[in-house]
């Protein structure tokens, strides 16, 4: 009797062993039969058998084909990178692919993505796709993870406590919990429809990237490992609190460079130093009207601040410069569009410029509060 259940066992093993993988996408099954480096078919039968899917521990590449079903990727259950960019492909369903520590999607097709059972998961990009939600709730070890060009509404990523690089762009967000992501380094959320975004947790935040959404206010203060921040055609904009003692290392060309532009209301910014000629004038330059500088930021929401408070005329100037202020001025600096001093006066209200060439200048208003608004004028 024991013989014969042996022998029934190890009929049973064998059956298992050669159980031919369900893949009925041709296109799919003839990326698997020629994949190399991984080779998935040992055997060279022109099928994959569960055991040769089972032997599989590293990556498996579809990229760059005409593949729309990837069935049978379920039997892979030991691979550990998927990549299926820029193919047909509209659903996947990897909840058995347990070990999947990197998934690629890129500029596919798809617009279901379960990954809920795959825990393991570090690194996730589904840019480029028709995804209106993703659930990665459970994906509790993900570092980074690239949705943007999608069609979301929502994303919860209050467990995805490690990640730590997230690009979201250019969806469909009205609001983004990121309190609970402490680790977070770089966050891109631009072409979105959020109106406001609590930075204060997010300690070790290198850039924000929130261009071209709904900001009426902006405050980065806790950020300060912060020194790319950019944050143009936000057209309810009015005050950024930028006051979080890294504005040295802020610059404004090169590829990391932030930029404050189309920001038709930006009314005050709050800042490091008011001395730091290169960070004030970096951010003129880019905004193009005027606004006030103040290192005191509990003055962001009073009126007293506001630009109307100081009238330049006539602008353009021939000669002398009049300001009109509600409040004293302590003193005036000109600078010329490089960032260098040319003129400064101190408590007048009226000044020859007679002597300055023709052309745009930056000036800089001191107020008796600590303010500092600054203005183009045109001398011709």
């Amino acid at each position: 009797m024991k013989k014969v259940l042996l022998f029934i066992t190890i009929i049973n093993c064998g059956i298992i062993q050669t159980q031919n993988v369900n893949i009925p996408d041709p296109i799919f099954k003839e990326k698997l039969l020629n994949h190399i480096n991984p080779v998935i078919n040992t055997n060279s039968d022109n099928e994959i058998q569960i055991s040769e899917a089972e032997a599989i521990t590293g990556r498996i590449n579809v990229s760059t084909s005409t593949v729309s079903d990837i069935t049978g990727i379920e039997a892979f259950v030991n691979m550990t990178e998927f990549l299926c960019a820029e193919t047909n492909v509209t659903s996947v369903n990897m909840n058995s692919n347990t070990k999947l520590t990197y998934l690629d999607f890129i500029d596919a097709k798809v617009t279901n993505l379960n990954i809920s059972n795959c825990t393991e998961l570090k690194e996730l990009w589904c840019f480029g796709n028709n995804l209106t939600s993703l659930n990665i709730e459970n994906n509790k070890l993900l570092e980074s993870v690239y949705c943007y060009d999608n069609q979301l509404t929502n994303l919860n990523i209050e467990n995805n406590v490690k990640l730590k690089i997230l690009n979201v762009s250019n969806n469909k967000l009205s609001s983004l919990n990121i309190l609970n992501n402490t680790n977070l380094e770089g966050l891109a959320c631009l072409d979105n429809e959020i109106s406001n975004i609590n930075t204060s947790n997010n300690l070790n935040l290198e850039f924000l990237l929130i261009s071209e959404n709904l900001l009426t206010t902006l405050d980065v203060s806790n950020n300060s490992s912060l020194y790319v921040l950019r944050c143009q055609d936000n057209p309810n904009l009015k005050t950024i609190n930028l006051k979080n003692g890294n504005n040295q290392n802020f610059t404004f060309s090169g590829d990391a460079k932030s930029n404050f532009e189309n920001l038709p209301n930006i009314e005050t910014i709050c800042i490091d130093d008011l001395n730091n000629v290169a960070f004030t004038n970096g951010i003129s330059n880019q905004v193009g009207n005027s606004l006030t500088f103040t290192d005191n930021c509990s003055t962001l929401s009073n009126e007293e601040f506001s630009i109307e408070n100081y009238v330049i005329s006539p602008n353009p100037i021939e000669n002398i410069l009049t300001i009109k202020s509600k409040k004293e001025i302590l003193k005036i600096e000109i600078y010329n569009y490089i960032g260098k001093l040319i003129l400064e006066k101190k408590q007048e209200s009226k000044i020859n410029i007679s002597s300055l060439k023709n052309g745009i200048y930056l000036l800089k208003i001191f107020g008796e509060n600590g303010e500092v608004q600054i203005k183009k004028i045109l001398k011709k």
